[in-house]
């Protein structure tokens, strides 16, 4: 999941000359599948935008926005994988298992034992807890448990 956060570059009469385009642009990309969230920045200093899109999907969108277009505002784009929500929210759930770092996939000694493992597992938790064997257990890809095996 991608937070896109919009951020004003110029003075407000200029944001509202684009408002319609991007507003008309922003219902074309809901229509789309592109975001599941939007709303404007308190106080009204740019947008945040909120979408499921793959990344090249998401650019691709971004980029017709008359704000992109028309160097209306900054765009910063951030990945975030929700692991927890409330009850109603579960498809915001990062249901994507992170890619293993290069430490994870690469042949050759676990840090946290010493040993040469034959592979690396991801495990999948819902729920992160502290590792119980902390000799097989280390933490390599993002916040994501890996166990030398």
């Amino acid at each position: 999941m991608y937070v896109v956060s919009l951020t004003y570059k110029v003075p407000e009469d200029i944001v509202d000359f684009h408002l319609e385009g991007h507003v008309e642009w922003l219902k074309k990309a809901f229509d789309d599948g592109v975001f599941v969230a939007a709303g404007r920045k308190v106080p009204r200093t740019g947008g945040l935008l909120l979408s499921r899109a793959d990344r090249p999907t998401l650019e691709a969108s971004l980029a017709k926005d008359p704000f992109y277009a028309n160097g209306v505002a900054e765009f910063e784009i951030m990945e975030f994988a929700a692991n927890r929500v409330a009850p109603g929210f579960e498809n915001l759930l990062d249901t994507r298992a992170p890619a293993l770092s290069r430490q994870a996939q690469a042949p050759g000694n676990c840090p946290a034992s010493g040993t040469v493992p034959r592979r690396h597992l991801l495990l999948q938790n819902q729920e992160l807890r502290p590792p119980r064997r902390p000799a097989h257990e280390h933490f390599t890809a993002g916040n994501w448990p890996v166990r030398c095996v």
